[in-house]
């Protein structure tokens, strides 16, 4: 057998290396989700009215009349627009400490770059699932895990009750349930003469949407194991194309913020997510206002502007279990 020699521990005799690059999770709701930046003043706020998320109506064309209850306005009913999407971006921060030495700030800044390019999946994952700084600063966007409010909204819980218990469903009844919310995502027809519900998930029969299903990662085995994922290169997509976005930055509680029970998690399904990222920026050019004399250290911070958003359409939620 070779021998393993251990080499000197004095640290004089170490030869600095670069260390191993912070790569991120390569299927991520950056590599998913749709990218705009079309405006360079969203940095301070955005809003956009979305299209109707209202089924059509067919109606006979020979009869336009009022008597006719199939045609649109015969009953008084005029059509609503969708409530116009607020949304307030957030600041993703790293810190990174360095030696004051001139050579090693640059290095240090370097490192910072480096750094906040790797975190950031994660950070905008994190808040679209929490909205923790949304709730905190009072800002009017909407997160996945926002608290069942009202019967149909902000966020539909699928999870079937019996006696006041949530019953937890199988990953493929859940996968299903979710599937099949946003194939039907949506609002009824403004006159409701055409309105139905749809019997499994009892959500009003809307025109659809393609969307997302969010998910902590280890629901992706379960899928998977049933063949009912494929890859196309950076994206995970069910048999109908919707992505699956297993975030690093998911935390797999439910609406409200409530834990799952053992073995359990919270899956969500939204419309498509867009996502806007500034290019990272350091905060001051005069890094020594943060020098610290008993350790002879600077702080170099770097910052990005962010914003994860969806157009509201489609927001469903169940709870799975992570096991079959």
């Amino acid at each position: 057998m070779p021998v393993v020699v251990g080499l000197s521990s004095a640290t004089s005799r170490a030869t600095p290396i670069a260390p191993p690059d912070p790569t991120a999770p390569v299927v991520s709701l950056l590599r998913a989700a749709v990218p705009d930046a079309d405006d360079e003043r969203w940095q301070l706020g955005f809003a956009f009215r979305p299209y109707s998320a209202a089924q059509a109506e067919t109606i006979d064309m020979c009869e336009r009349t009022t008597a006719n209850g199939r045609y649109p306005g015969s009953n008084n009913v005029r059509p609503t627009n969708e409530p116009r999407v607020d949304y307030v971006p957030f600041t993703i921060v790293h810190d990174e400490i360095c030696s004051a030495l001139g050579f090693q700030i640059a290095d240090g800044r370097d490192r910072a770059l480096t750094g906040i390019v790797g975190k950031t999946p994660a950070a905008v994952e994190y808040e679209l699932w929490s909205g923790e700084l949304a709730q905190v600063k009072g800002y009017p966007q909407h997160y996945l895990s926002m608290p069942v409010v009202t019967d149909g909204g902000p966020v539909v819980d699928l999870t079937p009750v019996v006696s006041s218990a949530r019953v937890p469903q199988n990953p493929l009844r859940a996968l299903g349930l979710l599937e099949q919310a946003l194939s039907n995502a949506g609002r009824a027809t403004p006159s409701g003469s055409q309105a139905h519900t749809q019997v499994s998930t009892g959500q009003p029969m809307g025109p659809g949407r393609r969307g997302m299903i969010h998910c902590t990662a280890e629901m992706v085995p379960q899928w998977d194991g049933n063949s009912l994922l494929r890859r196309e290169g950076n994206r995970l997509l069910t048999i109908l194309d919707s992505i699956i976005v297993p975030g690093s930055g998911y935390l797999g509680t439910g609406p409200g913020g409530i834990s799952p029970p053992s073995g359990c998690t919270w899956v969500y399904a939204t419309s498509m997510i867009h996502v806007r990222l500034d290019d990272p920026y350091f905060e001051d050019d005069d890094v020594f206002a943060t020098f610290d004399r008993a350790t002879n250290t600077v702080v170099v911070r770097v910052m990005r502007t962010a914003a994860a958003y969806w157009d509201y359409a489609a927001h469903f939620a169940v709870l799975a279990k992570v096991e079959v």
